[in-house]
Order: structure tokens, then sequence, then C-alpha cells
């Protein structure tokens, strides 16, 4: 069981575990308005590093389930965790232009 100290919540979306570590799996959940408009298909499009110059950048397929569309994703960077959505309609929610980002750490605590 996940505590909500190990989610990362909006109205759109869930990204659990918090905080991020490379090298893990994170679960990315989406329930924002693409979600209501019963899209086909939502996909997951992310990066890393800052949000106006993402690197690395790929779609990761959502699968629709009874806790709105999900994915998984292994994190393989450190720095920042960026992600916006996108349908099959080629609409997108990106957070009003601010997409949803997430600070990586190394692992270590101090």
């Amino acid at each position: 069981m996940v505590s909500n100290n190990d989610i990362s919540t909006s109205d759109a979306i869930a990204v659990e575990p918090v905080p991020i570590t490379p090298g893990e799996r994170v679960i990315i959940r989406y329930k924002g308005f693409l979600a209501d408009e019963q899209a086909q298909d939502i996909y997951a499009h992310i990066g890393y590093g800052p949000n106006d110059n993402w690197q690395d950048v790929q779609d990761v397929k959502l699968q629709n389930s009874f806790n709105g569309w999900q994915g998984t994703v292994d994190i393989k960077h450190g720095g920042r965790f960026n992600i916006c959505f996108k349908d099959n309609n080629s609409r997108w929610d990106n957070n009003y232009g601010h997409n949803w980002s997430y600070e990586i750490h190394n692992g270590s605590r101090r």
C-alpha cells in the first residue's frame, strides 16, 4: 500500500512513487480532460532535463483502467522528469503550457 506521501497528485495526474530515483520504475496515472473526451488512446509524452529543453523524449502508451489511464516508465536519467499527455486525435494536455515536472533525486539520504 502506498501512503499519500508517496504519491504526487493533481486533478489530472498521479505519479508514484515519489521521490523518483534513477533506475526506478514509476507508475503514471492520468485522469485529465483527454480522459473525459473518451479518447481511444492516450500517451504520456515524457522527457528529461529542463522544461524548455527535453532530452530522450518518448511516448508511452497508457492503458485504460478502473483508476484512469495508466502506464509505467523506467527512469533512465537524473535531473528532471517531464510529462504531458496526448491522445489519438492529436489533442494535448500540457498543464496550460507548464507540463508536469518532477525532480529526480540521486538516492542518497542526508
